[in-house]
């Protein structure tokens, strides 16, 4: 008998103690990472009162499998019984991976998974459309809006992965004319090619995608915590960084000027986003659709391509193009040399500015961070 099954018989006997020692021994002798042994031990460590430990244990299990069933019950009942309001979203995301019909044995913990996730719903529900009316006429569409944020409604259509705001007009690339800007824009394009150059003298920024190792990253794998793809952040969640106070005047100038959305802790934001040679950037969607996306290509090497929806198109230097990144989209360099776009959000032009107070209202209060 071997270490793991003696913890397994001390656990029967109720010897969580026993047990504990056990799984520690049998970790020393095969340290391989086992996910099985890691929710044993939240859950030894859980029984015998040490909630830091059992947290620490349920946090290895999720870096094995973000996605993890028993891990993420076991996490949001330990963040319910702490009054952590947190609780109730993991029980969403654990509730999410339930594949019908449900092992018999889990029926008690995810029934009260259900009710606890039911009323952590309608509690930010109420919560979210409160902080919104406080700044806007509570809207049908803005109560569409926080409802299928929060899964109690569907919404109008696929995509984002977190807002949909109802009525907003879908289009991959959206076309030119309603945004007259555009050419003010496009006009500044040699200035903003020298302020990046500028500030390529002193940084060469940090990976865009960097998601901590208990969050499911899918498609991100390759680049996540890879410079392959990194960012030059001249504006993020709303906090104008240093660098390009020093290196990039002109270009936050002109950002001041156009319909960036500001939303507390959240937008609006600006980059440099820098592609290295050969690298793909996999198909993905944006988290929501109140906003629209404005590339400007300032280095932009022959064969370089952007694909939205159905539609590819080459970066060409200078010229601009505004796409919803709630649409699937991708992006290529395929050459030998670094392929450089200025990329920063808007708000869509349909959305009125009683709509903008509202979503802006709720983006901010419900902690979901924006992400280009």
């Amino acid at each position: 008998m071997n270490d793991d099954q003696r913890a397994d018989r001390a656990a029967a006997k109720g010897d969580y103690r026993a047990a504990l020692d056990h799984l520690h021994r049998a970790r020393a002798a095969d340290p391989e990472p086992s996910l099985p042994r890691a929710l044993k031990m939240a859950a030894m460590a859980r029984a015998l009162g040490d909630a830091d430990a059992a947290a620490r244990h349920v946090h290895e299990a999720l870096v094995l499998d973000p996605l993890d069933l028993s891990a993420l019950l076991l996490k949001a009942t330990m963040l319910h019984n702490a009054g952590n309001p947190d609780a109730g979203e993991i029980y969403g995301r654990a509730l999410a991976q339930v594949e019908e019909p449900a092992p018999p044995h889990l029926a008690p913990v995810l029934q009260v998974a259900r009710q606890r996730y039911a009323a952590w719903q309608a509690e930010t529900r109420d919560r979210l459309l409160d902080r919104a009316g406080a700044v806007a006429p509570i809207t049908p569409a803005l109560r569409a809006f926080v409802d299928a944020s929060l899964h109690l409604a569907s919404p109008e259509r696929e995509g984002p992965t977190h807002y949909c705001y109802p009525g907003l007009t879908t289009a991959g690339f959206h076309d030119r004319a309603n945004f007259p800007w555009l050419a003010r824009l496009e006009a500044m394009s040699a200035t903003i090619e020298r302020e990046l150059a500028a500030i390529l003298q002193v940084s060469t920024g940090r990976p865009y995608i960097q998601y901590p190792d208990h969050v499911p990253v899918d498609q991100w794998q390759v680049l996540n915590g890879s410079a392959d793809w990194s960012a030059i952040h001249l504006i993020e969640r709303g906090v104008v960084s240093d660098l390009a106070r020093r290196h990039c005047p002109e270009t936050l100038a002109l950002l001041e000027t156009l319909p960036q959305p500001g939303v507390a802790g959240i937008g609006p934001n600006a980059m440099f986003s820098l592609l290295a040679p050969h690298t793909h950037i996999p198909p993905h969607t944006g988290i929501t659709n109140t906003r629209l996306i404005c590339h400007l290509p300032l280095v932009t090497p022959p064969g370089c391509w952007f694909r939205v929806g159905d539609e590819t198109r080459p970066w060409q230097m200078g010229e601009a193009m505004v796409f919803d990144d709630t649409i699937e989209h991708e992006a290529m360099n395929p050459t030998d040399h670094m392929r450089a776009v200025l990329i920063f959000d808007i708000w869509h032009p349909d959305m009125d500015e009683d709509a903008r107070r509202g979503v802006g209202a709720v983006m901010a209060a419900s902690g979901v961070l924006h992400a280009l």
